[in-house]
This record gives structure tokens, sequence and C-alpha cells, in this order.
């Protein structure tokens, strides 16, 4: 059996990033002390990003208190896409986010995001995950043929203070996220997630103008899920559509783990899984009249184990899926005259594995890694943004492998693209805000091996799946998008805001290895927002 090997290429990467970091860090960026004003503009998004990562680097900042509220509702007609995701998705939902800092120099910050979302004709999947932005599924999933609609929703609800005491800034978030997703056909799973995860930072002036960090996080995701068949004939190997299968790795089918039972003759299969989440990190803030600089390094780790009983005890989990991520970053700022230049330096490596208690090991293994570096101008006066400029560029390399299926697969690609948008003023003091933006995902290296074992007497998965997705990894796209968001002025320096955006998405060559559909895939949203 050929050995787990995750480390071909490493080394490759291994230099682009030292190179990387050294170029970009040689460069300078000023920092002055006016006051920063958070608009609803992309360009203000760094901003608000960098304030929920670092409240204890961002503190310091002289950020104008904001609020930020309103609806939107969201359509994505996917074509061009791989198997494991919905045909069409559909979101309703309410967004609220904002910043206020007290007499007393608290600073509260945080969001919440509730959201409806139904998706149509999704096959192959009976998990609460998605592969519009993963290659792959992680494993320890059921999954049927047969597509279905389902009926979602999210709460998410985010909340932070940060706080300084002379030389030493504290700072503290939490988040946390509900969601229950139920589909409507035969097999009928309900899943159930809530997560809390909390973090403490702390920071020190050791002198002037020079800050240390470190931050520590804690939290748990719990996942309820159960399946029901209403007809008890749908879980029938002759049933090939309906018939129920257990995804323990990439490409790894087994039999059922779990014990059913019989319910006003309705199957049910229930599963509970706990996942453990803890992260420390650490890091360096130099800032001065002209220079503002932030380095740091987290390290997480996440533990999943799933219990074929609602008891929750350790000797009855029968997977653990582990996954660590060491994740480094740079990130600068800069602002003089009208200009604001903001470039970010990106640097994760995630490590999943993927243990089988019956068999006393491991089966399967994946291996991340992306280098990204985003890198905009915004020129802008008193009343309007006269344009906002950017350059984003992502290395990424991934593989997978299952020892036991056996699947083996390396995605290696480039994304490159650029993006902006800029105010037309009009009457009463209204402007229009025009955006554009552009990505293209280029191939650079590609290899997919499977090994049909002796005694599997289908390869469903691999015809349907696997090798649909993997033509879908290796084709070239073209990403555009175009925004207009209409600002209308109103009392007490309020702002109401109507936006909309399209956007689409382009195969550029036809894959050699498998048959896809390549018709565009289709995303646009619209809203309306008050802002104060």
């Amino acid at each position: 059996m050929k050995s787990i090997d995750l480390t071909t290429y490493d080394n490759k990467l291994l230099k682009i990033v030292s190179f990387a970091c050294l170029l970009f860090g040689s460069t300078s960026f000023a920092q002055e002390n006016d006051s920063i004003k958070v608009t609803s503009n992309e360009a203000e998004q760094v901003i608000k990003d960098l304030n929920w990562q670092l409240p204890v680097a961002t503190h310091s900042l002289p950020i104008k208190d904001y609020t930020h509220t309103g609806i939107y509702f969201s359509h994505k007609n996917n074509q061009f896409a791989r198997k494991q995701t919905a045909e069409e998705t559909n979101r309703y939902g309410f967004l609220s986010e904002g910043l206020y800092t007290t007499e007393n120099g608290f600073r509260i910050f945080g969001m919440i995001d509730l959201q409806k979302f139904n998706e149509k004709n999704l096959s192959w999947n009976l998990s609460d995950e998605r592969t519009d932005e993963q290659q792959v599924l992680s494993p320890q999933y059921f999954y049927v043929p047969r597509a279905a609609d389902w009926d979602n929703q999210q709460y998410l609800i985010r909340g932070g203070v940060s706080k300084n005491f002379g030389n030493l800034t504290l700072a503290a978030k939490a988040e946390l996220n509900v969601n229950k997703m139920a589909r409507k056909l035969d097999p009928r799973p309900e899943i159930k997630n809530n997560q809390l995860v909390g973090e403490i930072q702390v920071g020190y002036q050791i002198f002037d103008g020079h800050q240390i960090f470190v931050l520590g996080a804690y939290g748990r995701k719990d996942k309820d899920y159960s399946l029901k068949y209403k007809g008890r004939n749908q879980d029938v190997e002759e049933n090939s559509s309906t018939y129920l299968r257990y995804m323990a790795g990439y490409g790894r089918e087994i039999n059922n783990p779990l014990r059913n039972s019989i319910n006003n003759e309705k199957t049910i299969y229930e599963y509970f899984t706990r996942n453990i989440i803890s992260k420390i990190g650490g890091g360096y803030q130099f800032s001065s009249d002209n220079t503002r600089l932030i380095l740091g390094y987290n390290y997480q780790e996440n533990q999943q184990r799933m219990y074929d009983s609602k008891t929750k005890e350790d000797k009855f989990f029968i997977y653990v899926w582990d996954t660590n991520e060491h994740f480094a970053y740079a990130n600068f700022m800069t602002k003089f005259d009208n200009n604001t230049i903001n470039a970010r330096l990106d640097f994760s490596r995630k490590d999943g594995e993927n243990y089988d208690v019956s068999i006393g090991g491991m089966n399967y293994q994946n291996r991340l890694q992306n280098l990204i570096l985003d890198v905009n101008l915004a020129n802008r006066d008193l009343t309007k943004m006269n344009y906002f400029l950017g350059f984003k560029t992502s290395y990424n390399q991934n593989k997978y492998y299952d020892a036991l299926a056996i699947y083996d697969m390396k995605i290696k690609s480039l994304d490159v693209g650029i993006y902006g948008n800029k105010d037309l003023m009009l009457k009463n003091n209204s402007k229009l805000n025009v955006g554009l933006a552009f990505n293209y995902y280029a191939l650079l290296d590609s290899y997919f091996d499977y090994t049909k074992m002796t005694g599997i007497n289908e390869d469903t998965f691999y015809n349907n799946v696997a090798a649909y997705d993997y033509a879908y990894n290796t084709t070239n796209h073209f990403d555009a998008s175009t925004s207009i968001r209409y600002i209308l002025p109103v009392k007490n320096y309020k702002t109401i805001e109507l936006y909309t955006q399209l956007k689409g998405i382009f195969a550029t060559n036809k894959s050699n290895f498998s048959e896809i559909n390549t018709d565009n895939t289709y995303l646009m949203n619209f809203g309306i927002q008050l802002n104060y």
C-alpha cells in the first residue's frame, strides 16, 4: 500500500513564503493620527477585519464610532460548480455591525447576522458543508445520489471589548454561531450546530511605539445529527438513489456505522459530534508618525469526535477528525494627504487527519497551504471616494490522500485579481458608487490517482463526484463582478444606501479528464442599509 506523503512540493512553497516576507517587510508605510471614518465602502473592510482579528493592536487606531444596519437578499445559480453543492441558493438576512468608544476608554464592537437560506437540488451530500469554497468535504458524512431541497437558518453573533491601561492593553471577544439545516425529501437529515468561541488578547508597550501581544482562544462546537426515512423501503441497496452511504475519508465508503431505530414506521439514525477548538498566538506592532507594522503568528487545533450515542462519553466515539493550522501574517497601513495604502500578506497551512477507532489508525490526510497578498490604494476627500484600486493574488497548494480508498489528489493553482470603485456625486449631496472586480483562476499543476480495490463492486463516488470535481478544479475560469451603491444623506449625518451586485463565473477551457457542466454561474445580491 502506498505510504502517506504530503511533503512533496512543500520546500518550494516555503521558499516563496520566505522571499515574499523579506521583500514585503522591507517596505515602509506611514500612519498619521487622523481619525478613521468607517463607511460601507470596500476600502474600509480592511479596518473592520483587522479590528475583529486583533483588537489589542487596533485599539490605538483612532476609529470613529459607527453603526451599519440593513437587510439583504442574494441569489446564486450554480452551473459551473463542484458536485456537492446546491444548484441554486437564495439567502435573506438582517445584518447590523458597529463600534462604540465610551467616555472612559472602553471600545465595544460587534455584529449580528441573522439569515435564512434555501437550497435547491443538492445531491451527493447529507452534511452541513458545501463545496462552493472548498475542494473536498471534511470526512465523516452521509450521502445519497438523490437531489433534494434544503431549508436552513443561521444566526451569527460577535462581540468584543478593548481597553488601554497605561502601557497595558486588554481585549476580549466572543463568537456564537448557531444554525439549523433540514432536507425536504428522503433521506431527511436535520442538523443543529452550536458553536461558541472566546478569545483573550493582551498587549504591552515595551517602549514608545513598540508593542508585543499574545492571545489565546478556546471554544466548542456541538452538532446534533438525526436522519429519517419516512418510507422504510428507501434505505435498501436496490434503491440506489436513496440507499444511504457513509464517507469515512475521501473515497472510502463503509457500511453505515450507526445503529438505527424504528419509530412509527420511520427509520431513524442519530449521532453527535463535539469539536474542541483551541488557539494560541502572538505578535509585534511597531507604530510611529510615519510607520505602522503588525507581524503575527497563530497556531490553532480542532479535534472533532463523532459518537454513535448521545451519552457523549469517550468510550462511545468512533471517529476523530483532527486539524491544525499554522497562520502567519503581516499588515501594513499608511495615510498621507488624501491617500491611504493598505497591504496584507498571509500564509496558512492546515493539516487534517482522520482516525477510525475500529481499525485503530488513520486512513485519510489532507494538507492545505496558501499564500495571499492583498494591496490597495484609496484616494478620498471629505465627501467622496475619488478612487479605490486594489490587487490581490493567492497561491494555493492542496493535497488529499485516502490510504484505504485509494485516492490521491494534488491541486496547485494561482488566483490573480484586481478590484476598485469610485464615487460619482449627484444632486442633493447624494452619490453613486460604482465598483468592478476581476479574478482569474489558473491551474499550475495537478495529479489524481484512484486505485480500485478488490471487493468494491461500484465506483459510484469516483464516477459522479471525485472525477467531476477534479475536472472542475483543473478548469481555468474567470470571475467578473460589478456593483452599484446609491448613497443618500439624511438627518444627523446618517445615510441610507441601496446597493446591488452581479457576479459571473466563466470557464475558459474544457477539461480532458471528465465531461462537466461549464455553463456560467451567476450571483446576484441587493439590499438596503442605514449608516450612522
